[in-house]
């Protein structure tokens, strides 16, 4: 697979959350909304791992 094409799957990335603001928010609130968006991160990071991984196959197959 040429270089290019390389860079430019692994330059695939997808949006993730930012930070819950913890500024005037109940503890347990923040807690749950800490752990909801990392777990949420987590899963985009899985999605783009699988993006990235059948980009390679398909272009492989060329």
């Amino acid at each position: 697979m040429p270089s290019i094409v390389k860079e430019i799957i692994n330059d695939i990335s997808l949006p993730k959350f930012t930070k819950y603001p913890t500024n005037n928010v109940h503890d347990v609130t923040s807690n749950t909304m800490k752990k909801e968006v990392n777990d949420s991160n987590e899963r985009i990071k899985e999605i783009e791992n699988s993006i990235k991984r059948e980009a390679a196959q398909y272009i492989e197959m060329l």
